[in-house]
């Protein structure tokens, strides 16, 4: 045979024998700085040790146009590198559904499955003969472990879709251990008087007689998947009169109107009360089946949430019953509330709402709410958050946080150095609307014992956040610093690209902890080399009066956060234990019952923790609204909980929260580099184009030259 025949046989025989080695030794290499196609190892961790068969089922329309088709790709390629570091209790498919209703009959049957698992299409923007287009299409997926599922009913996009499958996953394995431990039952009440079945229509909503069904049915579907745990009770208010369940309508604020005479519509007097409550043990949510809403000039409208209820009716379970791990937010003597307060019922209306901070830290969190004036720190809370502390401490609250650092519970401080408050009349008149006075608390001295002050000042950067005034030009905020001075050297740090902080305090850290062989600290991030303090005088209703210093030796880095980690002595270590305040009834029945008020006792005390963490930042305006986002992919929602993830000793999900951030800024340069770059690419490239052209012209003209001494030797001969 021919030696070229076989040459191309050989070759032939080891492509085939490279493309069946390839579907068994299968390698990707991720350039990407942040991994971004690779899964973090907590997620391998994750899907590694799973215990039970976990299925996962994802329903995708085909064909869809891009980038939805590019999702598709990335997500099968995602969970092709989970099965690859799972064992073999993991499983997933992919499913192909058509939203048409004339689909092949596999369609139709993963359509029908789909539906099932309450996955439904969804409308995409398509593009089609120069005409905008709306396509139903499928892009969602359900985890299934046993009879508990968890879903993902829309997947958007690639950002963050690792993150979501890993939560859900290690929410899965949280659901079913919590719920296999319960200790009772959960309970589901349903308060409903039948005299609003008449009231009904009035209300302008339809036949409600088949509620109580409705519900039923639904807590029948979710005890098969919760292990039988629910007890589910109808009670209707028009029969079941009793002391005790007006008490119940009344402490859960269910939904409870009354009503005259209506003739023309043969209706008597009554009153109905409508709503669902959920407990466990002693915690209770009341869900708002029937709600009245106040509409200005239309008036109160009484709306029916039905659907609502059907669909989030496994969340609230979830909640009472403690799904994620706890954390602490100190209510007692904060300026700010979790949720926003409306109404009459609002005690304190001049409190800030972190209203997206709280949407953000219940994803991963159970919220507990700590009041050191009603009780203790709960021994359960690895983190407790102390932010916008506006009410002085006594020394027995500043116990109370101290010997809970002392047992286990990581501190997360939030801190700002002013209180705003509305200036004089005279000062108004002059143009400043805001006095800031210095907050003494308290807090100072414990944490000057752990070695942290938070300065009475404000910082300022000439790297802040601008904004371009038709009439004033570009104004300057400097009292919110861009923030680039990031370490990233910390696994929870190394992905963010910038942060914005706002009206923050300098904090300094002591030489004494600076150099503690059993303490370690961590500067989280700092001012640019541009900033400078302002300790009085302080205007910030006009960004214009700021005033830069002359004097460059003022300026310069200030840290602004930092975490401190390794051995606390206890503040009240060799000082006399604080009693706990009583008030003067409690005084009284003491004297009365002839019995002495004990002085504090070190019975139980703590005197130092070998292995704890603190973190502080000078000031609790990053976690508001304006600077947070729902979605949790901007770099301040990521920064803070990641930072709070690590107080929680769970950085691995740090990790993965760091790739779906969508802020990308281009590195600064100088003006030098900037010149030399721009120069290169306008006439460089071209140069070495050129340049490369001469190399291989010369070489191939070599080459011919060669070659013609070669022949014209043979011919001479």
């Amino acid at each position: 045979m021919n030696q070229r025949y076989i040459k191309l046989l050989i070759y032939f025989i080891l492509i085939v024998l490279l493309n069946i080695t390839s579907d068994t030794m299968f390698v990707r290499v991720d350039l990407t700085k942040s991994k971004m196609f690779s899964i973090s190892d907590f997620s391998k961790d994750i899907v590694s040790k799973l215990a039970e068969p976990l299925t996962i089922k994802v329903f995708f329309t085909p064909d869809l146009p891009a980038p939805h088709n590019n999702t598709e790709r990335y997500l099968r390629d995602l969970l092709e590198e989970y099965a690859s570091h799972g064992n073999r209790n993991f499983n997933y498919q992919f499913l192909s559904v058509s939203a048409k209703k004339d689909a092949s009959l596999t369609s139709m049957g993963n359509q029908t499955i789909a539906e099932s698992y309450d996955i439904k299409a969804s409308g995409i923007r398509t593009i089609d003969e120069d005409e905008e287009k709306i396509k139903y299409a499928y892009r969602g997926l359900v985890l299934i472990n046993g009879d508990i599922i968890e879903k993902i009913p829309v997947i958007e996009s690639t950002d963050g879709l690792e993150y979501k499958i890993t939560m859900a996953i290690k929410k899965l394995n949280n659901k079913i251990s919590v719920i296999s431990k319960l200790d009772g039952k959960i309970d589901v009440k349903l308060y409903m008087s039948d005299s609003l079945i008449k009231m009904a229509p009035l209300f302008g909503i339809d036949d409600i007689s088949n509620v109580p069904e409705i519900i039923e049915n639904e807590i029948e579907k979710l005890n098969s998947k919760y292990f039988n745990k629910i007890r589910y009770k109808y009670i209707n208010p028009s029969k079941e009169t009793t002391p005790e369940i007006v008490k119940e309508i009344k402490e859960n604020n269910i939904f409870n109107r009354s009503w005259p005479d209506i003739p023309e519509k043969k209706i008597k007097s009554g009153r109905g009360a409508m709503g669902i409550v959920v407990s466990y043990k002693d915690k209770k949510i009341t869900i708002p089946v029937l709600e009245a809403i106040d509409i200005p000039i239309v008036g109160t409208q009484i709306r029916l949430n039905l659907q609502h209820t059907r669909e989030f009716l496994p969340d609230y379970l979830e909640a009472v019953i403690d799904i994620n791990q706890n954390i602490g937010f100190l209510t007692s003597h904060s300026g700010s509330t979790l949720t926003q307060q409306r109404g009459r019922g609002n005690t304190n209306p001049k409190k800030n709402s972190l209203d997206v901070f709280n949407l953000l830290l219940s994803g991963n969190y159970t919220v507990k709410e700590v009041d050191l004036k009603q009780g203790n720190i709960n021994e359960s809370l690895k983190c407790l958050i102390i932010a916008d502390p506006t009410v002085k401490f006594s020394d027995y609250e500043l116990f109370q946080i101290d010997q809970a650092l002392m047992r286990g519970t990581n501190l997360a401080f939030f801190i700002d150095p002013f209180k705003e408050v509305p200036a004089s009349r005279q000062m108004q008149m002059m143009g400043k609307k805001t006095d800031f006075r210095h907050i003494d608390t308290g807090l100072e001295k414990l944490l000057k014992h752990y070695g942290i002050t938070v300065n009475t000042s404000y910082v300022m950067d000439e790297s802040c956040y601008k904004r371009v005034d038709p009439q004033h030009g570009v104004i300057n905020f400097y009292f919110v610093p861009v923030i680039r001075n990031l370490n990233k050297n910390l696994p929870f740090m190394k992905d963010l690209k910038g942060l914005v902080t706002m009206q923050a305090a300098q904090v300094t850290i002591s030489e004494k902890a600076r150099k503690s062989k059993n303490k370690k600290v961590f500067k989280l991030f700092s001012s640019s080399e541009k900033s400078w303090e302002v300790k009085e005088n302080i205007n910030l209703d006009n960004p214009k009066a700021i005033k830069i210093p002359d004097s460059e030796s003022e300026k310069g880095k200030k840290g602004l956060a930092y975490m401190l980690e390794g051995e606390f002595e206890s503040y009240f270590n060799g000082k006399d234990i604080p009693l706990k305040e009583v008030n003067e009834k409690d005084v009284k029945k003491v004297k009365e019952s002839k019995l002495k008020i004990s002085s504090g006792s070190k019975s139980g005390f703590i005197q130092k923790r070998a292995q704890g963490k603190i973190f502080v930042i000078g000031t609790s305006k990053v976690l508001a609204n304006n600077l947070l986002d729902q979605e949790g992919t901007a770099p301040n929602s990521i920064f803070i909980m990641n930072v709070l993830d690590a107080m929680n000793d769970l950085e691995g999900i740090a990790a993965i929260r760091g790739k779906k951030q969508g802020y990308n800024p281009i590195e600064k340069t100088d003006y030098i580099t900037k010149s030399f770059l721009k120069g290169f690419n306008i006439a460089g490239l071209p140069i070495l184009v050129v340049l490369f052209g001469g190399i291989v012209w010369v070489r191939r003209s070599a080459r011919k030259k060669k070659i013609k001494k070669t022949y014209s030797k043979v011919s001479v001969r």
